[in-house]
């Protein structure tokens, strides 16, 4: 698959110095779910995929870009969905060295988080935004 454009949003940042949220969440329109993977479904993605699922704060695998695990010759990307209560960043590091680990390549790894999951009931609270000027 060859990717001509890329339409991104950011929609937080994970920086402890930056505020929260970048864009006011009223304005956004909502992501599609992606679809996910069960755990135990792993061993079709290997080695790669195995490790990355035993991640603690990994909730799934997941395909939004294609397969979970996408090996190419110069690098490997895995795509997770990260539990809420888990920071994110932490999660997707943890997983790029499981993932290093499990391999033989020893190629650079790549993590997209593509869904923060929240625990039902939970809710998140984010700062206010500050007022226009």
């Amino acid at each position: 698959m060859e990717i001509a454009e890329v339409d991104l949003r950011v929609t937080a940042l994970l920086d402890d110095a930056a505020p929260d949220r970048v864009t006011d969440p009223a304005d956004a329109p909502s992501p599609p779910a992606p679809a996910t993977v069960a755990k135990a479904d792993t061993r079709a993605d290997g080695p790669a995929g195995e490790a990355a699922a035993t991640v603690p704060g990994v909730v799934s695998l997941t395909r939004v870009l294609g397969g979970a695990v996408h090996t190419a010759q110069d690098h490997i990307r895995v795509e997770v969905a990260t539990a809420g209560d888990h920071r994110a960043l932490d999660v997707a590091r943890s997983v790029r060295t499981a993932v290093s680990a499990a391999t033989a390549d020893r190629l650079p790894v790549s993590v997209l988080v593509t869904d923060v999951v929240e625990a039902p009931g939970a809710s998140r609270q984010h700062p206010a935004l500050p007022a226009s000027r």
